[in-house]
């Protein structure tokens, strides 16, 4: 199956068809490049490698389910020389991707419902959650150049010019110029559990839960 190649902690997503049904493969590693995105052994590290495997064993927060949001079930867990192979439910549903508005704002609302009460004092257990995730997540595209932010012909491609109005452009530029700043008020702000990742492709509507992939 499709996924990022950027992130080496993710080494491989198969899906394997039975004769009784089909299941996810996700092949995570231990090993990479050593570049910005490869896994770590530490369990505060944003990829920390073994975090994936040891939450589909914890199973999701409890407030995380009672809020209506589930996880692909998992089957079964494979050490391999190399990493861990998670055996996982082949969700079906209706992935983001087709959801419309009243779907996103039910999605919404359970996250809302979920990550909220470690902002009034719940306990987020001895789990190895990540720290300080977003800005060692930017500090990833530290080789970005980010004058060309400001330059004409970065914005007069065609792909680029199809998909961006001068409006959006303004306020990208001012968002780019500002980056810093913002990044520093995360620092002052209330932590709660986050999934990093909700996108389209990674959201299901699901047998009246939404399903984070």
């Amino acid at each position: 199956l499709a996924h990022s190649k950027r992130m080496s902690v993710t080494e491989q997503v198969c899906r394997v068809r039975a004769r009784h049904g089909t299941a996810v493969v996700k092949v995570i590693s231990s090993g990479g490049d050593g570049g910005s995105w490869a896994g770590s052994d530490n369990p505060a590290h944003p990829w920390f490698w073994r975090r994936e495997p040891s939450l589909y064993e914890a199973g999701l927060p409890g407030v995380y389910v009672d809020a209506g949001l589930r996880a692909p079930a998992l089957l079964a867990r494979v050490e391999r020389p190399e990493g861990v192979a998670l055996w996982l439910e082949d969700v079906t549903g209706r992935p983001g991707s087709h959801w419309d508005t009243a779907e996103y704002e039910r999605a919404a609302r359970r996250l809302g419902r979920a990550q909220g009460p470690y902002l009034t004092g719940v306990d987020p257990g001895p789990f190895p959650w990540s720290r300080n995730f977003l800005v060692d997540y930017l500090q990833t595209w530290r080789g970005v150049s980010w004058d060309r932010v400001d330059r004409d012909d970065a914005w007069d491609t065609p792909l680029i010019r199809a998909h961006f109005p001068p409006e959006l452009r303004r306020e990208l530029v001012r968002l780019c110029a500002d980056r810093h700043r913002m990044i520093a008020w995360t620092d002052q702000l209330p932590q709660t559990i986050c999934h990093h990742d909700v996108w389209p492709k990674n959201v299901f509507a699901f047998d009246g839960h939404t399903t984070l992939i």
